[in-house]
Order: structure tokens, then C-alpha cells, then sequence
């Protein structure tokens, strides 16, 4: 009874802490930092080569096997796996969690090194990329329904043009 009693007796004074208790509970919102996925270092490394005009037969020949025995000797590595496409060649690796991944990079870089000679002259250096999820976007859309293809890009560029100018 004595709170209530008090609390009707003066409401300025509890008018006044709620605003501060607001304004202290705003402030520590603008400070907190806004990260959508933790830090963290996934122990995955893609390399693509592109092969021009070759077949999927060829490319596997001539470029995967290539790449795939090329790191073999890597350590830390768990799992390699391999597409190849007409005019396209994309490895996998997976390491170990708890692998330190620039080191594994710069043994990755230095394995391919040694055999870059081996490869066909048409294709084009290896890229090698380290897989980040904060490089990955955090959402995808897609448009259906009983319309036409064209008319359903028409509606989609509207829907992007409409959300860029809410934004702005």
C-alpha cells in the first residue's frame, strides 16, 4: 500500500524515472553492435579454373585430376570433392575444424604452384576462395505465379525499385 500511496502522492518523481530508465535503455541500444551470423572461420576452400571450349571429359582430365592431386598433400584436409563442366572446373575442400585456414590457404596456393605448368595453356589461373558467411547474402526472393516470364521480370525489377525508395 505504501508504494501505490506514494506513487500517487508524487508522479512527477515517477514520471521522472521511467524517463530516465527509457533514455539509459535507448542509449545502450545504439551501442550494442548489430552482427547477424557470429565470427566464424569456416574450414572450407573452393578453387575454379575455367577451360575454354572444353568438354567435361577433357576438363576432368586435363584440369581436375590435376588440381585434386595437387593438393593431396595439404594437411588438415577431411574431404575434396570436384565438379567439372563444359569449360569449368570447381574443387572442394573441406578441413578439419580447428584448422588454422590461413595456413592452409598459403599451402593450398603453394601446392598449386608446382603445378600450374601442367596445365593445359588455355586454362586460366586457379582461383582459390575461402568460404565466409558473412560474404553470403542473408536472403533470397523469387517471383511465381500464372503470368508470363516477362511479365513476372517486370513485376520483380517493380517490387526492387519499390523497396530501394522505402529505404531511402
Amino acid at each position: 500500500m505504501n508504494l501505490s500511496k506514494t506513487i500517487v502522492n508524487k508522479p512527477t518523481t515517477v514520471l521522472i524515472i521511467f524517463v530516465v530508465l527509457a533514455a539509459l535503455g535507448f542509449y545502450t541500444l545504439s551501442d550494442l553492435p548489430l552482427d547477424l551470423l557470429p565470427d566464424m572461420e569456416l574450414p572450407y576452400v573452393v578453387l575454379m579454373a575455367s577451360y575454354p571450349g572444353a568438354g567435361p571429359e577433357e576438363v576432368e582430365k586435363r584440369v581436375t585430376r590435376i588440381l585434386e592431386s595437387a593438393i593431396s598433400g595439404v594437411s588438415g584436409i577431411e574431404q575434396v570433392g570436384s565438379t567439372s563442366t563444359s569449360g569449368s572446373s570447381i574443387v572442394y575442400i573441406q578441413f578439419l575444424f580447428g584448422t588454422n585456414m590461413d595456413e592452409a590457404m598459403n599451402d593450398v596456393r603453394a601446392s598449386l604452384d608446382f603445378v600450374k605448368r601442367a596445365l593445359p595453356d588455355e586454362v586460366t589461373t586457379p582461383m582459390i576462395i575461402k568460404m565466409d558467411p558473412n560474404l553470403m547474402p542473408i536472403m533470397y526472393y523469387s517471383v511465381s505465379g500464372n503470368r508470363s516470364p516477362e511479365e513476372l521480370r517486370i513485376l520483380q525489377r517493380r517490387l526492387r525499385r519499390n523497396s530501394s525508395k522505402s529505404k531511402a
